[in-house]
């Protein structure tokens, strides 16, 4: 009696590390957009602040305080932005492994999502196969 071959044969761990690796890209997209929105409403609201404080002549010295803590963290989150996006274009390329394992420690930060995707992102680049892919990848 002889056994039926499997229904489908395991995937190669290039294609697994592939696969991984577009979603991670996927992710860091979605990331980055869900970052550009965040950052666009806190510059938005640093701007009426600012108005709303020129028009009141800076009689409250905590508006003008707010607007700056709030222009602050727009622009923090347009670079953050910046660096998921460049992630999210490098790692389907297999170019810029330390650069991607630096934005997922940042993005571990980012509570619950950010910490999901970059302990996610840690698991698969530690990966010997998808370390030889990276490293072939620099050679070429």
């Amino acid at each position: 009696m002889s056994v039926p071959p499997p229904l489908s044969s395991p995937a190669p761990a290039h294609d697994k590390d592939a696969s991984d690796l577009r979603l991670l890209s996927n992710l860091y997209y979605a990331m980055s957009a869900l970052s550009l929105l965040v950052s666009l409403i806190y510059l938005l609201m640093a701007g009426v602040s600012v108005f709303t404080g020129m028009q009141q002549n800076w009689s409250d010295p905590g508006m003008a305080f707010m607007a700056a803590l709030m222009g602050f963290f727009g622009l923090f989150l347009l670079l953050k932005m910046v660096l998921e996006f460049v992630a999210a274009r490098s790692l389907p390329q297999f170019r810029r492994r330390t650069f991607c394992m630096i934005v997922a420690a940042l993005l571990c930060l980012n509570i619950p999502l950010g910490t999901a995707l970059g302990v996610f992102t840690f698991i698969v680049l530690t990966r010997a196969s998808v370390g030889e892919r990276f490293e072939k990848a620099k050679q070429a």
